[in-house]
């Protein structure tokens, strides 16, 4: 391992799971990455978290910007990806700040949307070795979609805006996508791709994540929320995906 690749190991051959999981910690503690990898795999699928994953910012708060009530909606937010109040009912007080904005904010805030360092690098990489990208996210299908077609991801999962008249309601069309709904898209793709929980890598950064990074072994938190220790075997605190990139190149 060179200076300029973070700590990798794979279990259970470098070391045993006590001092791996005293190793994480350490690695939480003082924010260095970790990449904890299974002894062997092969993937198949890329699973994405959004919001502060992807790209930098949390969507909802760039739609809220319009409404002069950001402050608001950054508290709900902070609150939600700590883990300290349910998803589903931040997103319901979010959403409802929005009532009334124009649906053509979509077009304004995708211009102050910026993807995450590196993630085009790494997104292209994995295309090139024939992995699929899936974006699956609390945040919206409005926003989702075009960021999608930036990166070429294949399949989308994510939360849809009412609008009427012209105009967003507050309220969300359909099943709201939380954590559970996060892991159970992802555990449906499996089924459908035919392949192994084991075959899929799961990036995502906070308590909303945490569900589908538990189901599989070949889980990075990007730049994680704390809350995200026990979950996520392997960390990335660079905040750039090609650190990911680097080491899946050298495991190929």
């Amino acid at each position: 391992m060179t200076n300029s690749m973070p700590q990798v190991y794979k279990k259970p051959v470098d070391l045993s799971e006590e001092q791996l999981v005293e190793l994480r910690n350490e690695a939480y503690d003082k924010k260095k990455s970790i990449y904890i990898l299974p002894e062997s795999f092969n993937v198949k699928l890329a699973v994405f978290d959004m919001d502060a994953t992807v790209i930098e910012q949390e969507s909802i708060v760039e739609l809220s910007k319009s409404t002069g009530k950001q402050a608001e909606i950054q508290k709900i937010t902070d609150s939600a990806m700590q883990g300290e109040i349910g998803f589903t009912e931040a997103l319901k007080k979010r959403v409802a700040v929005l009532e009334g904005i124009d649906q053509n904010i979509f077009k304004t805030v995708l211009n102050n949307l910026t993807l995450s360092k590196g993630i085009k690098s790494l997104s292209q990489y994995l295309i090139q070795k024939d992995i699929p990208l899936a974006l699956v996210s609390g945040g919206f299908v409005e926003l989702a979609n075009p960021i999608a077609e930036r990166l070429q991801v294949k399949y989308v999962h994510a939360n849809k805006l009412q609008i009427k008249n012209g105009r967003l309601t507050g309220q969300t069309e359909g099943d709201i996508v939380n954590g559970e709904a996060k892991a159970e898209f992802v555990s449906q793709l499996i089924k459908e791709l035919g392949i192994t929980a084991s075959e899929v890598l799961i990036v995502g950064d906070g308590a909303n994540d945490r569900h589908m990074l538990q189901t599989t072994p070949w889980s990075v938190g990007f730049q994680p929320k704390p809350i995200l220790r026990e979950y996520a075997q392997s960390a990335n605190f660079s905040g750039d995906h090609d650190e990911l990139k680097t080491v899946l190149a050298s495991c190929f």
